[in-house]
């Protein structure tokens, strides 16, 4: 939690799962001035999902097409605002080798975004990098791209959001909300501390505060939600 009181009170947005997904839309939300709170069912400085770790890659691509390749380098962009929000390095290019079909229809689309890219055969890609492709097909290279380090990505998100005045809880027992998002529960009520009491309109016992929006932003599990 935040500085706030540990009181029942109103909040505009709750933001389920504390990765750099959820840590970004609290950091937005409360920006721009809604009152939030995120929940994390494991400690924030461990999470189970796909911002743990030190290192993601980050190579952007039209795939499955160009839309996501714009929102690769939109990303890129916000990445590096980031770094110079926190005053710590978060992007780092190591170039990124891929292959198959889905690699060498990128190249004209990369090109024409701007991106730098090129196809090495075989021989080139073994003889620059120590690399033998499979299938013995040509290989993109992305010399920009590289790895994202998540943990420091996913701390500063974190504090920035805090510091906009998001409230920030983890531990939390997310079973019972993850069956209410289920139901698609169109107002969700939750009293302090989140973790104690949640409930679907007016289902529960105890006075509860009302909550305008919910964000899950728990990874894979969305599809399975969204029903």
């Amino acid at each position: 939690m935040g500085s706030r009181d540990r009181t029942e009170r109103e909040v505009d947005v709750l933001v389920i799962g504390g990765g750099v997904v959820g840590a970004a839309a609290a950091l937005e939300a409360a920006t721009r001035g809604a009152r939030v709170a995120l929940l994390e069912r494991d400690s924030l400085g461990a999470p189970r999902g796909g911002s743990k770790g030190s290192a993601r890659i980050y190579a952007p691509a039209a795939y499955p097409d160009e839309k996501y390749l714009e929102m690769g380098l939109r990303a890129e962009e916000r990445w590096r605002e980031l770094e110079s929000r926190i005053g710590e390095r978060i992007l780092f290019s190591t170039g990124v080798l891929s292959t198959g079909r889905f690699a060498e229809r990128q190249l004209p689309l990369l090109r024409a975004a701007g991106v730098e890219a090129e196809l090495l055969e075989p021989a080139e890609a073994e003889r620059r990098f120590g690399i033998r492709g499979a299938d013995r097909r040509a290989l993109l290279h992305q010399p920009d791209a590289g790895v994202i380090r998540a943990d420091r990505a996913l701390r500063g998100l974190l504090q920035l959001a805090r510091d906009a005045g998001a409230d920030v809880d983890d531990d939390a027992s997310l079973e019972e909300l993850e069956g209410l998002i289920s139901r698609q529960c169109k107002r969700l009520r939750v009293a302090w501390p989140v973790s104690k009491r949640l409930a679907c309109g007016d289902e529960g016992v105890g006075a509860m505060a009302p909550v305008e929006d919910v964000v899950a932003a728990v990874g894979a599990a969305v599809l399975d939600l969204q029903g």
